[in-house]
């Protein structure tokens, strides 16, 4: 993700923005126009002035480079006093040695924290060959954001040139440099040395360190929505939160643990003459999927071996390794604040996270599974199959992105949603949710997730254009668009077909990965069946037909069709209910709301007497105004539910 620093002057922020614009969408010539234009547009900014001597040095303009030159040797001479000009003046000559920006006099100016009069002195100290003091005056330029990369790359130049690999070594535990090297180089260096306390910095630099403040806000914007979806699916008690944070803080902490967990990998490999990369199914299996599900693994497991008492219902498996992984995931999509992959904000923000929470919550299932078998090492098996399945769709996944096969890796995709979405509504069936909205709170978490998602798609889009410009705002609009549809729709429509149906194991269909989910069918789903279970119907004060008669225990003898309407229920009494001239222990009843089930707690329902039980068995088509209503009146599950 790419996020505004507002540590930055507004000026350096708005020329790095237009040149970023330009730099998309201009030849080379044209880009010669725009650095002449931003010299007058931001004359006194030295940023400026820097990318336009380095970008016509490296083009051999001597021309142009010429013409800056003498403008520096006028305005020095308006202004005597002038030091800005003067250290500008001096490394135009170290960079280009054109003898038009030799000044007369050397710096006079203190050693101070001005980073642009840093750079100059490295400059100076180089032309005098003391790289010792050019080495130490490029590094305190480099403590300013705006100075850091041209810093950077002098330094490197200076290094390749005058100083030794060891020298050069050394430089990985000087943090101000070393936050701007390469991190596997660090990480190599440290490995070797057995620095295993820079080791440690270097993995946490990377992960949490090179984000600013806007950064965390935007990667815990995508998270918050996931965390608060996932909530509201799984009807998770508001008392789990002070358990959930510490889950997702070590979840984000953790992942250090893959750095790890890699090298040593990596040092076995170089054991037994094995040369794996990206583009090998193995290394993705074993290198990515197995590590990362087994960090994400650990966090969870420690808490529910902790804390097991609070949680002891399917949906609970279900939600530690997803709150695991999202804080993997933030830690994850922290690497990528401030980078220049503005084109994958949103994938890793839906996709990348959906995998991730798919999964973990795969192994959590399977320790559900696992827990409910007498044998340990049948739990054991079920954990182990488990992982295996979560490791192969995440190794698959990253396969098909390293060599390229977007269709396979969109398929793949859909084949672990399709799991995911399964896994949870199977986890709901057996968690005894009876609230009476469930089903619409199940849809209208859907209606959430893909409103959220779609919030933090536009807010990624603005702050892509106010930090990179337009034109790269509306690549990462066009790059995204379609991924942020797809997702979105095949998600909403997916959690809006989840139905609670209690005690029903739903079994996987590769059919239903096209668009046929959850449709009832012999072969993999079936509406629920209350024939022979109990409920308990009360009836409120205001109810002058049957109230005072309630409550009372029924018991569900068949499935009738009223007016065209299958969804009612012949019940019986446990006692006689006397209703009108209608002295009866049977009656019919469905939900009055169709969303609802009578499972849930306190459903009302419309119940209606038989007249003429004989009548009724004897008829083949029934009408309402068969029956005699009995007013208002609620059912609730008995615990068998």
């Amino acid at each position: 993700m790419i996020w505004v620093n507002l540590f930055r002057g507004n000026e350096i922020q708005n020329y790095k923005k237009l040149r970023n614009e330009y730099l998309e969408v201009k030849t080379n010539g044209e880009m010669m126009a725009f650095y002449q234009k931003a010299i007058k547009w931001y004359p006194d900014n030295p940023v400026v002035h820097l990318d336009y001597i380095v970008y016509f040095d490296s083009w051999r303009i001597e021309s142009d480079l010429k013409k800056l030159a003498i403008a520096y040797q006028e305005r020095i001479q308006l202004n005597p006093d002038d030091e800005r000009t003067k250290q500008l003046s001096l490394i135009g000559y170290g960079i280009t040695g054109i003898d038009e920006f030799i000044i007369d006099e050397p710096l006079s100016t203190s050693d101070t924290n001005d980073a642009l009069y840093q750079f100059a002195k490295g400059v100076a100290c180089y032309l005098e060959g003391d790289y010792l003091n050019t080495q130490y005056h490029y590094i305190k330029a480099m403590q300013h954001p705006d100075l850091e990369d041209v810093a950077f790359r002098q330094l490197k130049n200076l290094w390749f040139q005058h100083f030794t690999e060891q020298d050069v070594r050394k430089m990985a535990y000087n943090y101000d440099v070393a936050k701007v090297m390469n991190f596997s180089y660090r990480r190599n260096i440290y490995i070797q040395d057995g620095a295993w306390n820079w080791y440690l910095i270097n993995a946490l630099q990377r992960d949490f360190l090179s984000a600013d403040i806007f950064g965390y806000i935007a990667v815990l914007l995508s998270m918050g929505v996931w965390i608060l979806f996932i909530f509201k699916m799984l009807f998770i008690q508001l008392d789990k939160w002070k358990l959930i944070l510490p889950l997702f803080l070590l979840g984000s902490i953790l992942p250090i643990l893959v750095y790890v967990f890699s090298d040593l990998l990596s040092y076995l490999y170089s054991i037994i003459d094995i040369n794996w990369n990206h583009q090998n199914f193995w290394y993705n299996f074993i290198n990515i999927g197995m590590v990362e599900e087994l960090v994400k693994f650990i966090p969870w497991f420690i808490i529910y071996l902790i804390f097991k008492k609070h949680f002891s219902k399917p949906v609970h498996f279900m939600l530690l390794p997803i709150i695991s992984a999202l804080g993997f995931a933030f830690a994850e999509n922290l690497i990528y604040v401030n980078s220049n992959d503005y084109e994958i904000l949103f994938i890793r923000s839906t996709i990348c996270v959906a995998i991730h929470i798919t999964c973990s919550s795969i192994i959590g299932y399977a320790l559900y599974r696992g827990n409910l078998q007498n044998e340990k090492w049948k739990t054991f098996l079920f954990v182990l199959g488990g992982f295996l399945l979560a490791s192969l769709i995440h190794g698959l996944y990253d396969y098909y992105i390293f060599t390229g096969y977007r269709l396979l890796n969109i398929l793949v995709f859909l084949f672990g949603l399709h799991i995911f979405i399964l896994l949870i509504n199977n986890s709901l069936n057996f968690s005894k949710i009876t609230d009476k909205n469930a089903t619409k709170k199940i849809r209208n978490s859907g209606v959430f997730l893909m409103t959220g998602l779609f919030v933090v798609f536009l807010c990624q889009y603005m702050i892509v254009a106010v930090d990179f410009g337009k034109t790269n705002a509306n690549i990462m609009f066009e790059q995204n668009l379609i991924y942020a549809l797809v997702t979105m729709i095949y998600l909403f429509s997916m959690f809006r077909k989840i139905k609670l149906k209690p005690g029903v194991m739903l079994q996987f269909s590769f059919a239903d990965m096209f668009g046929q989910f959850f449709v009832p069918s012999k072969s993999n789903s079936k509406e629920i069946n209350y024939i022979q279970k109990s409920f308990r119907l009360f009836a409120p004060k205001t109810n002058i037909y049957i109230g005072s008669q309630l409550p009372v225990n029924v018991s569900v003898i068949d499935n009738i069709t009223i007016q065209g309407d299958a969804n009612w229920l012949l019940v019986g009494f446990e006692k006689p209910i006397y209703l009108n001239s209608c002295y009866s222990r049977e009656a019919v009843l469905k939900t009055k709301d169709n969303s609802q089930e009578l499972f849930m707690d306190k459903v009302e329902v419309m119940l209606l007497f038989i007249p003429d039980y004989n009548a009724f068995i004897n008829r083949d088509k029934h009408h309402s105004s068969d029956f005699i209503y009995s007013g208002r009146v609620y059912s609730r599950p008995n615990s068998e539910f």
